[in-house]
């Protein structure tokens, strides 16, 4: 908030509005303490728009590029079918355990090795749960797909089978994948995943790691569709165009899925050590906007989303074998959007109006009451809320209090008027 406008609220005579005002404004300040709080002392550097603007222009030319209309759904020839549930918010997902063997320094679980969140699948408890998330899922006929994720699930391939039989039994037909690294896969639990209707394996690659080609080519003797999914690492364009011309020489793999690399709040070093920038939005209102009343706080890496761009355009012009599908952070987190989209209409204020942000927007004017009744009677306006301090309208009424600088539009983003607003003049 600018100062002119604090010291014009300081000197406003309503006390209502310079109560409410610079309280909002505190609120503020600490949302922002709390975001520069959790990125420390990284770097931060923004992403040249013209470079993604320019590839992006390129691709679009190609008939065997798909781009969606805010270019952040981005496929070489076709993508996988359950990539799209997933963008629809489609999906059921099972974490048996945030337990894993490796340590990347990428993942969203702080101690893999150890994790702070016990989810055990040999308690009782704990798998009534699992059964209880599919159930209410799958209650659902628009959701069409199980995901068996996070951690390694593989170390708990013995509970894999049990909800696979849960699902063939009682919700046949659902699709059916896990994601995993490789070390725990053999004939012998290919076959029984294969019996028990396995779709797809999802495989990551750790950066600097060579690809498993000889596991790739076992997999696909069993499952209908092999992919590779990782997150594409800034200075890594030499070693991914070796890793991805060997997968490709040996038509290995159906789909390589390229996700963007984020910043989740966790290893702050070990980014520093990679020398990562974040690019975070440099607009105060854009980060407002994408972050406020957000679980989950993903920040992008700088260069993750314009290497991604640049292996799609590489390898689609070599033909390549394989399906290349770049996924980025708004299309992974569409689920939070989702879930404000349906906050927003369920919770809908009477004269709101919904933002493209999927938060409400109203018009409350703090002024003399009887006056500003007297106004609106004047312009046949009679639908709107009073209190014994305000008035809340619809926004586009604000024209009427132009002149008024105690006229306020609040842009509300959490259904109780506490965030973002501008001084009418």
């Amino acid at each position: 908030m600018k100062k002119e406008l604090i010291e014009k609220i300081k000197s406003s005579n309503n006390q209502f509005l310079k109560k409410d005002l610079l309280s909002l404004y505190l609120k503020k300040q600490i949302f922002f303490k709390n975001i520069l709080s959790n990125i420390n002392f990284l770097w931060v550097k923004n992403e040249d728009e013209s470079n993604l603007s320019k590839i992006i222009d390129s691709l679009k030319w190609r008939k065997d590029i798909f781009i969606d209309e805010n270019s952040k759904d981005i496929y070489y020839k076709t993508r996988s079918v359950w990539c799209t549930y997933c963008t629809l918010w489609q999906w059921c997902t099972v974490v048996l355990s945030y337990k894993c063997h490796r340590d990347c320094f990428f993942c969203y679980e702080e101690t893999p090795l150890t994790p702070k969140v016990i989810i055990d699948p040999y308690d009782k408890k704990d798998m009534d749960n699992i059964y209880k998330i599919i159930d209410d899922s799958f209650s659902n006929p628009a959701n069409k797909t199980l995901a068996v994720t996070w951690g390694e699930p593989l170390l708990f391939i013995d509970k894999i089978y049990e909800i696979f039989e849960y699902i063939n039994e009682k919700y046949p037909w659902k699709h059916k994948r896990i994601y995993t690294t490789w070390e725990f896969l053999n004939d012998e639990k290919l076959q029984k995943l294969k019996d028990l209707w396995l779709d797809e394996l999802r495989f990551s690659i750790k950066p600097w790691e060579e690809p498993n080609i000889a596991l790739y080519k076992m997999a696909k003797k069993y499952v209908k569709h092999v992919l590779i999914e990782m997150p594409i690492m800034p200075y890594t364009k030499d070693y991914m165009i070796d890793i991805l011309t060997k997968i490709d020489n040996e038509k290995c793999i159906d789909w390589i899925n390229l996700n963007e690399l984020t910043f989740n709040n966790l290893n702050k070093e070990k980014y520093k050590q990679n020398n990562l920038f974040l690019d975070l939005p440099s607009d105060e209102k854009e980060i407002y906007h994408r972050y406020y009343d957000i679980s989950k706080i993903e920040i992008w890496v700088y260069w993750s989303k314009l290497l991604a761009l640049e292996l799609i355009d590489y390898f689609s012009n070599k033909n390549a074998s394989f399906f290349m599908h770049y996924c980025d952070l708004d299309t992974v987190s569409n689920h939070h959007f989702l879930y404000k989209k349906a906050n927003a209409k369920n919770k809908k204020i009477n004269f709101s109006q919904i933002t493209k942000y999927w938060l409400h927007k109203i018009l409350r004017v703090y002024w003399n009451i009887a006056e500003l009744e007297k106004i609106l009677k004047e312009n046949n306006i009679f639908s709107y809320y009073k209190t014994n301090s305000y008035i809340d309208l619809e926004p586009n009424m604000h024209n009427l209090f132009k002149n008024n600088d105690r006229a306020i539009i609040y842009k509300n983003y959490d259904y109780s008027y506490d965030v973002d607003f501008e001084l009418l003049y």
